[in-house]
């Protein structure tokens, strides 16, 4: 009489298995609570340590475009569990040791590959300083790597969670009058370590950049761009490769051999920089033109390291990066939305195949009565585009970006890399 049930939206065109973070408003914050399926199955579950209430919950199979009903049943405290006396985070996938001294990652073994995935400390802190350019705000210093600035000052390493769903353990620093608050996250069935970071920035003419030192050594590294990806080499040839010191990428960069690789993940930070055995992502800025106060103050941002076998397109690194970036949602208020009776879990849309990704489904402009689903194929293979799931429509024609018809096929095949748009209409 006192389960509660919760649905869970996965936005992504493929199945999902992961930890659903679900928030507990105000009256649920206690008693405790064990998750389970729709089965009566329990699900592994511990409380969040966040400041509101929040149950962290591994639910397996959530389908692609769709929903998985789970309940919460009141259940006694958990024990507590000791927490370990070294700075490890471990689970099936990974095993990450944190170095005490510095609070960068002193070792993590990818499992699958038994590889050490850094050749030194990994998430290496590094500051230069940042200035002399005319467009402040918009360049950095071409000699900025001449003025490594060193401050950083260790405050503390403390376990924030310690339990079967989620580790994570927190590393302070302060450089000059800035706070890097930095939280080493790992979820049970997770191949990624997430590191979730709060900074209070006050730092003038500064950039601040995290180190990968990688056991991987390759001659290009390739990064995420719009519907699609591009590889430049990390020992430029020519004085314009050179110059491209600093390049953009969206949600990942990755350096991969033949064997395997290790891709960065990322939500709000895409500047980049690589070598053949080295990546780095930019951080922050602190410019003083046009915007003296520009970049000061309290943020937050995530990124993870993904260390994988085999190159990007088998290691799946597009739907990682995008898992990243757009989490399962849970809604404790929806379930009087669903049908009575009906399914507790569906897939409203499906492609069959990951390398396609959707990019939209929305409305069509000049036809009130028709809807679009744009879709790209992201790995560089040719795909057929099928549509699966419960969702009622039917295939009217292929369109141009201009939602303009271009031919009478019903059957789109996306070649390497297209973006493929379809116009669909509701079916009986």
């Amino acid at each position: 009489p006192n389960a509660v049930p919760v649905v869970l939206f996965n936005p992504l065109n493929w199945d999902r298995s992961e930890v659903v973070s679900i928030a507990l408003s105000s009256d649920l914050a206690q008693p405790r609570w064990q998750a389970q399926n729709a089965e009566g199955q329990s699900l592994l579950t511990q409380p969040g340590q966040d400041a509101s209430p929040l149950l962290l919950v591994y639910v397996p199979d959530i389908p692609s475009v769709g929903y998985r009903l789970i309940w919460l049943m009141p259940a006694e405290a958990p024990l507590p569990i000791a927490l370990p006396d070294d700075w490890v985070i471990e689970n099936e996938h990974l095993r990450s040791r944190i170095d005490p001294s510095t609070g960068a990652i002193a070792s993590l073994v990818h499992k699958a590959t038994a590889t050490e995935t850094f050749h030194s400390c990994g998430n290496q802190l590094q500051a230069f300083k940042d200035q002399g350019q005319y467009w402040d705000a918009w360049n950095i210093a071409p000699d900025y790597q001449d003025h490594p600035l060193e401050n950083f000052r260790l405050q503390r390493v403390d376990w924030v969670e310690y339990g079967p769903v989620r580790q994570t353990l927190r590393v302070v620093q302060t450089f000059n009058q800035s706070t890097i608050t930095q939280d080493y996250s790992l979820a049970v069935g997770s191949p990624v370590l997430a590191v979730h970071t709060q900074v209070d920035w006050q730092e003038t003419q500064v950039v601040l950049k995290t180190a990968f030192p990688l056991t991987v050594s390759a001659a290009e590294a390739t990064y995420e761009i719009p519907f699609g990806a591009i590889a430049r080499s990390t020992t430029p040839a020519t004085s314009q490769d050179a110059a491209k010191w600093e390049v953009p990428a969206l949600r990942w960069a990755d350096l991969s051999d033949r064997d395997r690789g290790v891709s960065l993940l990322t939500d709000y930070k895409h500047g980049f920089d690589a070598t053949p055995r080295q990546l780095r992502l930019t951080l922050l800025k602190a410019p003083i033109w046009p915007d003296p106060g520009c970049d000061r103050g309290l943020q937050t941002f995530s990124y993870a390291i993904y260390p994988h076998a085999h190159g990007w397109q088998q290691a799946k690194t597009v739907q990682a990066a995008r898992s990243f970036n757009l989490p399962v949602q849970a809604c404790l208020d929806c379930s009087t939305a669903l049908p009575t009776p009906g399914p507790t879990s569906a897939s409203w849309l499906n492609f069959g195949d990951t390398s396609l990704v959707l990019a939209a489904f929305k409305q069509a402009e000049d036809q009130a009565d028709q809807y679009v689903l744009r879709a790209y194929e992201s790995t560089g293979t040719s795909r057929p585009l099928t549509l699966g799931g419960t969702l009622p429509v039917k295939t009217v024609g292929l369109l141009n970006l201009l939602e303009q018809p271009q031919t009478e096929e019903t059957t789109a095949i996306a070649a390497p890399w297209q973006v493929v748009s379809l116009a669909l209409a509701p079916a009986p």
